[in-house]
Formats: C-alpha cells, sequence, structure tokens
C-alpha cells in the first residue's frame, strides 16, 4: 500500500510520500503497454528505416504542412458555413468544449462521400489517435465481466494494453483458408447464449494499413 515516510513528513503536508508499485494495477510497469512507446522510439532512433510495426504516417507528407493555414480554413468554415462570429469561432477552438469532439460533422460528411457510411454527426465521437478510441469502445462495450474481445492473431499491440488495463480478457480468433473461425475462439452468441465467455467485438486488420501478419 502506499505509506508516507514520517521522518519527511505526514506525506500530505508537503512531506515524503512514496506509493509501493505492489499496491498498484498490475498493468502498472506491464511490458505490453510500452510496447508502443518502443515501437515509436524505434522510429525516431532511425528516421530513414521504413517501420511497419506501429502504424505511424510517414514523416516525408508532413513536409510543407502548415497547420495555421488549416487552422485558418476550419475558422472560415465556422463562420462562413456555420454561422459563428469571429469571437465564436475563436471560443470554440481556445475554450473548453464538447466532450465528442468538434469536427463530428465534417467527419459524417467524409464517411458518407468516401465510404458511403450514413452516420449522423452526433454518432461520432473524436479522440486524440487511435489508442483512447480503442480503449473508450472496450469500455463501452465490454460491460459484463464475461465479455471478451476477440483478435486475429497477431493483432495490434495497443488493443492488448487498452484491454489489461480494463481487466478485458482477450481470445484469438483462428484463421482458415483465409476466413475468421470466431465460434471456435468463443462459443455462443447473444442469438444463443451460452454460459461462459461472450463475444462482445471483433478486430481484425485486414488491408495494407494493419496486415493480418
Amino acid at each position: 500500500m502506499a505509506a508516507a515516510d514520517p521522518a519527511r513528513g505526514d506525506g500530505f503536508g508537503g512531506g515524503g510520500f512514496e506509493l509501493d508499485r505492489s499496491s498498484l494495477h498490475p498493468t502498472v510497469g506491464d511490458p505490453v503497454l510500452g510496447s508502443m512507446n518502443f515501437l515509436n522510439e524505434v522510429m525516431s532512433r532511425f528516421p530513414q528505416a521504413v517501420s511497419f510495426a506501429p502504424g505511424a504516417p510517414f514523416a516525408g507528407f508532413f513536409e510543407g504542412v502548415s497547420v495555421n493555414r488549416y487552422l485558418d480554413r476550419y475558422v472560415r468554415y465556422l463562420c462562413e458555413e456555420r454561422g459563428l462570429t469571429a469571437q465564436q469561432a475563436q471560443q470554440l477552438l481556445l475554450q473548453y468544449g464538447a466532450t465528442a469532439g468538434h469536427i463530428n460533422r465534417l467527419i459524417a460528411d467524409a464517411l458518407r462521400s468516401d465510404e458511403g457510411i450514413e452516420a449522423p454527426a452526433e454518432a461520432v465521437v473524436v479522440t486524440v489517435g487511435c489508442q483512447e478510441a480503442m480503449f473508450v469502445t472496450l469500455r463501452a462495450l465490454c460491460a459484463r465481466r464475461e465479455d471478451v474481445l476477440l483478435v486475429v492473431d497477431p493483432c495490434y499491440a495497443g488493443i492488448a494494453g487498452a484491454a489489461r488495463l480494463l481487466d478485458v480478457e482477450i481470445r484469438t480468433v483462428p484463421q482458415a483458408g483465409g476466413r475468421l473461425r470466431p465460434r471456435r475462439a468463443a462459443p455462443g452468441s447473444p442469438r444463443r447464449p451460452r454460459r461462459g465467455p461472450q463475444p462482445a467485438g471483433l478486430l481484425r486488420g485486414a488491408g495494407l494499413r494493419q496486415p493480418l501478419g
């Protein structure tokens, strides 16, 4: 447990206070949670290498990008298409706002035009990167102790860390003939519930961006 050092103070009024790692959640210091930091560190050490591991964008795409220009374009959008005043647009950018994000309507429009997905802006949640998105999604889907997440092996390393933080069990899904066999990993389904683990979600990484391995 956490303990104060009497010789240095009571631990609350400016004296010494030390946390015993054994009293914290087991994921503190778990190497799985540090895997993404390791992959990003390797990229920074060897910038000329082509990395397929962390899924980071190619740094060459950043050349000539002007962040200010895009921010100015967004402010014009807020004023010209959303009807905000310049002061209101500035307030929206610099002040606390909606927890689900600011650009939800733009993302919904992009999903509709680019992917043919109809989704209202209210259904879009903007997060700070994929790691936070996976954490929020797992928390919402895996509401019961018996809920498990199915993944294709090998899977994205970040999902394993998010699952461990939430104490969500992960089960790998076997493949046969290029097809997944999720029932072999977690028998039962919402239509035919059984006792034991129930699949709450399936994470697969098909495509060039996150290949199956």
